[in-house]
């Protein structure tokens, strides 16, 4: 599955097609050349459980999160546990994440997080920091 949009090349000013193809929300994750090397920035529509479950499960996520600690501490960003799940600060560049979308967090924090998000609404970026202040603050008193 592919979508063509208009896309508009603000230096010449002249408009062209290109080809939307994401691999994963396609549903064929043996074609992952198209996806990793896609010249469209991401739309903001909602990825759906299904889609975001194939992208988990999906070699480049896994490849994402090699390169990811080979770079960073493999801890949670609160407590400093080691056994950690790399958590999406916005899931707005899925498949295109850049190191800040990423925070390692252990199981309890990564849940904590998403029980915020859930009751309380709001951008999951202020939710995440939000459980992030609040057990650094009790740790320094």
């Amino acid at each position: 599955m592919s979508e063509w949009r208009n896309v508009r090349d603000y230096r010449t000013g002249k408009t062209s097609q290109r080809r939307n193809v994401i691999s994963w929300r396609a549903g064929n994750l043996k074609d992952t050349k198209s996806f990793k090397n896609r010249k469209v920035r991401p739309t903001r529509a909602r990825i759906d459980s299904a889609q975001y479950n194939l992208y988990i499960a999906s070699d480049e996520w896994a490849d994402r999160r090699v390169t990811y600690f080979a770079k960073y501490r493999r801890a949670c960003r609160v407590c400093g546990n080691p056994n950690v799940d790399l958590h999406h600060l916005t899931y707005r560049r899925l498949g295109m994440e850049q190191d800040r979308d990423l925070m390692p967090l252990c199981q309890r924090h990564h849940q904590e997080v998403h029980a915020k998000h859930k009751r309380y609404g709001g951008s999951l970026a202020r939710a995440t920091w939000k459980v992030y202040d609040k057990h650094r603050r009790d740790k320094s008193t």
